[in-house]
């Protein structure tokens, strides 16, 4: 919530530095709260628990390791299932730490 009235006021303040006014009037609520979302999602810096990337990743991960854990558990290890359930697990690793290191959006 932080970063979204940080964001909200920076907008609030160019508002008013280019309307020439002192007025926190000069802005509708609704339009500097829909601008900040936008501008939060676009520089990465929603939550994760926000981020879409992240949860899908996150999806992946446990779909993965709930394979490689019903193998060893039934005893049927398959190469082919595990390799498959192994790149998925490093793709979502690769993608969050992309993700969370992330400064900047791509193409910025």
């Amino acid at each position: 919530m932080g970063k979204t009235n940080t964001v909200e006021n920076i907008i609030r303040g160019a508002i008013r530095e280019v309307a020439g006014s002192t007025s926190a009037a000069v802005a509708p609520a609704a339009a500097v709260k829909e601008a900040a979302a936008v501008v939060i999602n676009q520089t990465n810096n929603e939550p994760w628990i926000q981020s879409r990337v992240t949860l899908g990743a996150l999806g992946g991960t446990f779909g993965a390791v709930a394979v490689i854990l019903n193998m060893f558990a039934t005893g049927d290890v398959d190469v082919v299932q595990l390799s498959g359930a192994l790149a998925t697990l490093i793709g979502a690793g690769v993608t969050l730490w992309g993700r969370w290191a992330a400064k900047k959006p791509l193409g910025a």
